[in-house]
């Protein structure tokens, strides 16, 4: 399937766009498959709720409207990121109410804090660790004091750019670390 090809759904046609890199503007035209390697620092990253973030990938379709003289719609069906954790500012206690986040430690330690109602856990995190959060599950990532946490986390649906109304991050405290503090006074956080 090449990018731009009209593809019949069964609830219309479509227009499906290949692998996007937003950094880059990267669209192949054929369709193939994109190689891409993780970022190695953090230049181009802003900042977001959960660190310095650089989108890595993302996938599109592009769905016509129902009525003629409509505009289009974009669904975006995945994302990548890399993230650079390093308390600064502190991440905040959080969740999705609808997108599932998988965490991938690519370099660097840390912690991530995860409360699933009656159960709070202090996750550690070194390279090669998963942890996938399914949605309503709170968290929040910590590096290591004075160290950088390097992090892929994979969204599914994406998360939406910021301002977009389906963007469905709940924050239930701003800092982490203050959170840990409060709530959890004898975790320990080396």
């Amino acid at each position: 399937m090449s990018t731009g090809q009209r593809v019949q759904y069964a609830s219309g046609m479509a227009t499906v766009h290949s692998y996007v890199n937003p950094n880059t503007d990267f669209r192949p035209s054929d369709g193939s498959a994109v190689v891409w390697g993780l970022p190695l620092n953090m230049n181009k990253a802003h900042q977001s709720e959960c660190g310095k973030k650089l989108f890595i990938v993302r996938a599109e379709v592009e769905f016509d409207a129902k009525e003629s003289d409509d505009e289009p719609e974009v669904i975006y069906c995945t994302s990548v990121a890399m993230v650079w954790v390093d308390n600064d500012p502190p991440s905040p206690f959080h969740f999705h109410q609808s997108m599932l986040e998988h965490y991938t430690v690519v370099e660097g330690e840390g912690y991530l804090v995860v409360d699933e109602g009656p159960l709070a856990r202090l996750i550690p995190l070194i390279p090669g660790v998963s942890v996938t959060l399914p949605p309503g599950v709170k968290h929040g990532a910590i590096a290591r004091p004075g160290t950088v946490m390097s992090v892929r986390i994979d969204f599914n649906p994406p998360i939406a750019d910021r301002g977009d109304p389906r963007r469905d991050e709940i924050i239930e405290h701003p800092n982490i670390l203050e959170y840990v503090r409060e709530t959890h006074p004898t975790w320990v956080i080396v």
